[in-house]
């Protein structure tokens, strides 16, 4: 199992585009170049969690599925983006089982487990000890 950090691109011009993420049980990706290499290394059973910008980690899910490689070019989130983005949207089978929407980990409480970079729209998370405490973290809150 390996362990990745998704941003959930909140600069386009819907803000509740997470909630969709973890209702529709999917994570969501736009622009192929960006999205492709990456999309294509997760595995099922791999770990990932879902950042929102300034909110923190909002999620925590397994990958179901290996990605389809497929675009859904008719999807509505990626409204007022580039025509390459908006037509090239895609997706993964995600099983959100950790829904910390109402209580965020926040950047400055990962700081002390080690780095994390939420620079990427996905990166995989290389420091073991650094996922696993986010992943205890992230059950604590979750109960809260």
């Amino acid at each position: 199992m390996k362990y990745y950090i998704m941003n959930t691109d909140d600069t386009h011009k819907n803000p509740n585009f997470y909630k969709k993420w973890i209702l529709e049980n999917f994570a969501y990706a736009s622009g192929y170049f960006r999205s492709k290499g990456v999309l294509e290394k997760l595995e099922k059973g791999d770990l990932i969690f879902c950042y929102q910008k300034q909110k923190g980690i909002i999620a925590i899910g397994k990958i179901l599925d290996k990605w389809d490689g497929k675009s859904h070019k008719d999807h509505e989130f990626y409204v007022g983006r580039s025509k390459e983005e908006k037509n090239n949207v895609y997706r993964i089978k995600v099983n959100w089982y950790l829904d910390l929407t109402q209580c965020p980990i926040k950047y400055s409480e990962t700081k002390k487990f080690g780095n994390l970079s939420f620079k990427n729209t996905i990166s995989q998370i290389r420091d073991e000890f650094l996922a696993e405490e986010i992943l205890k973290l992230g059950k604590q809150k979750s109960i809260l």
